[in-house]
Parts: structure tokens; sequence; C-alpha cells
């Protein structure tokens, strides 16, 4: 995946709602702009209040934005809403990615294209050995 034209490690989470990375990394990354001009912005400029989310066990998370990156992973470019943290922490792209980039749509194609080739290579077996009896005899004569 990259960001920006940046290649960057990730984990998709379907259970995590957002995409969230650290701060710290995205900062230490050669952004073409300040980390500050990606940040959503209202119509008179202000920018978004942070985000309060629950973490594990119910505790209360405050993330960092969005900021607004144009990302390209699996051949599909979009923009997309991630938020910072100040934890050291692995890019995780959340169910909203995703969605957003109908990565679930591939995945389902892909496992539906993978049972059904499975599917076919059982039946090429059963049809080869139900002929392999009739296969041998015109061999041997």
């Amino acid at each position: 995946m990259t960001i920006e034209g940046i290649s960057l490690s990730f984990l998709f989470d379907t259970g995590a709602k957002l995409s969230v990375m650290s701060k710290q990394v995205l900062q230490s990354t050669a952004l073409p702009q300040p980390l500050d001009f990606y940040r959503l912005r209202n119509q008179a400029g202000d920018v978004f209040p942070d985000k309060v989310v629950q973490f594990f066990g119910g505790h209360p998370l405050t993330l960092e934005g969005p900021f607004v990156f144009t990302v390209f992973v699996c051949g599909i470019e979009l923009k997309h809403f991630i938020y910072t943290l100040y934890l050291p922490t692995t890019f995780v792209a959340g169910y909203d990615f995703i969605t957003a980039a109908a990565l679930l749509r591939l995945l389902i194609m892909s496992l539906v294209a993978f049972v059904l080739n499975i599917q076919l290579v059982v039946v090429v077996t059963i049809i080869f050995q139900s002929h392999l009896p009739r296969l041998r005899r015109s061999l041997i004569s």
C-alpha cells in the first residue's frame, strides 16, 4: 500500500471501524506536504475535532484527525480518512478502508474462485478415476 506515494506496511483489521496509524511514523515519512496540510477542514478552514473511540475494555482513546490521503492498494486509488494516535502502532486499515476500496468484494470473489477451483479439481479427479480402468485396458492392449 502507498500513502501519498510512500510505501507502508499495514494490517487489515475487520474489527476496527477506522483506519489508524502512529503519528510519529507518519511524521517520519517523506510526505510531499507537511502533515497538517492533509488534515480535514470545514468550509471555514477549521479542523474537525479529534475523535474519541472506545479502546479495549471500554477505555476512551483520542484519535487525531481525520487526515485525508491518496491511498493506492491492489490497483485501486482512493482518497481515504486516516486517524493518528501518539502510540507506536502498526498502520491498521480498518473496515472503513476495506469497504471503501471494495476489497471485501475482492476477497469474497477470491474465496469463491478458490472454492470453485477446488470443486473443479475434485470433479476432474472423480471423472478421471472413474475412467482409469478403461484407460489402463486401452494402454495394455
